[in-house]
Order: C-alpha cells, then sequence, then structure tokens
C-alpha cells in the first residue's frame, strides 16, 4: 500500500486548492464539498498520527484533556453520518470502519 499518496491527496493544501478553483469557477461549486472532505481527513489523519504534545498542524497534538481532539472527532462522526454517494442515499461502507474507529479512540 501507498499510504503516502493518499496522505498526499488527502491534506489540507489540495483542499485549499479545490476551494480556490471553485471560488474562481475552475471547479464546479459542488467540488468545495469534496474540499471540505479532504481537509477534514488532513485533520483526522493528524489526529491518528500524533506524537508531540504541541505541533503546528491542526489536531496534529497528542489527545489529552481538553485537546480539543473530543469536541473534533464528534463534529467527525456527526460529519460522516451525512457523507454519501453523489446522486444517491447509500453511505461508504468504509465510513463505519472510520466511525467505529473514531470511536474507539475516544473510548481509550
Amino acid at each position: 500500500m501507498r499510504v503516502n499518496l493518499a496522505a498526499h491527496v488527502l491534506s489540507h493544501s489540495v483542499a485549499a486548492r479545490m476551494q480556490t478553483l471553485c471560488y474562481f469557477g475552475k471547479l464546479p461549486e459542488e467540488a468545495t464539498h469534496t474540499a471540505q472532505f479532504l481537509d477534514t481527513f488532513d485533520k483526522v489523519f493528524n489526529a491518528f498520527n500524533s506524537r508531540r504534545v504541541k505541533t503546528s498542524q491542526p489536531m496534529g497534538h497528542a489527545f489529552t484533556k481538553g485537546s480539543g481532539h473530543e469536541k473534533f472527532f464528534t463534529e467527525v462522526i456527526e460529519y460522516l453520518d451525512g457523507v454519501h454517494v453523489a446522486g444517491s442515499s447509500m453511505s461508504l461502507p468504509c465510513l463505519l470502519g472510520w466511525k467505529i474507529t473514531i470511536r474507539s479512540l475516544m473510548e481509550i
């Protein structure tokens, strides 16, 4: 598996570029939803890969009491409940796995 390639795509910089292209009409307005998804998962990946108590990356710091992770993860689970395949009410099966993983980390 090439996780590093996924990490490059699911990143804040790609999300910001997509938002900019939407703003200037180079991408359809609906692409902002994809940009939001990319930015959210950039933060989720940061939270799961955190190694330091302090960092400049959003959610890249260690999960501690008062770190903001619990609120963030609660918001991510709510967000994922609303994510579905375009033109369908079907949810993506992998999102259930992410919700389980996030809830498990919160329980630890």
